[in-house]
């Protein structure tokens, strides 16, 4: 299991870079096309927002997967270890509910979307393509997340530490 998690891990950073990467350069070549008036790039504002929206929601997903996202540790450090996996299940629940939530609603937008045949204004990408970033997201951080959490859970019970030390970097 910890491979498959690696290998998705891998996966999603390299899709991020790329899309950084993709990001930057439309943004620094439309910047000096329109600057020295040799060539104007009337897709590329649309193209950085797509690029920025989805690495954004994919590096939500990742970042998951640390306890990046959604925890408050000064509240739990002060529970003794029963206090905290109870507090680690709250959570637990909590954000479940929040991102099969998202993951709903972003399922029913693409459906609109795939519905109404609705394509970007700049590029024609078709708009639930653009969405489908949105329901992912919300697979994604729960997943981490309840990984993530069942490691704290373990930890708490007396297994092996899971948590990042304070200062610690997410994924390496």
């Amino acid at each position: 299991m910890n491979k498959v998690i690696k290998v998705f891990e891998t996966i999603q950073i390299t899709f991020i870079s790329v899309l950084l990467a993709v990001m930057l350069t439309v943004i620094f070549t439309a910047t000096v096309g329109r600057y020295t008036t040799l060539y104007v790039m009337p897709w590329a504002e649309e193209l950085a927002r797509i690029c920025m929206q989805w690495l954004t929601l994919i590096g939500a997903g990742l970042l998951a997967g640390y306890g990046g996202n959604f925890s408050v540790d000064v509240l739990v450090k002060r529970f003794p270890n029963k206090g905290k996996v109870v507090m680690y299940l709250i959570q637990l629940l909590i954000i479940t509910a929040l991102c099969i939530w998202v993951t709903y609603y972003g399922i029913m937008t693409c459906r609109t979307q795939i519905r109404m045949n609705r394509t970007s204004p700049s590029m024609g990408i078709p708009m639930w393509i653009i969405f489908a970033v949105v329901p992912y997201c919300g697979i994604s951080v729960g997943l981490q997340n309840f990984l993530y959490q069942m490691k704290n859970i373990k930890a708490a019970t007396g297994g092996p530490a899971a948590t990042l030390n304070e200062g610690e970097a997410g994924p390496k």
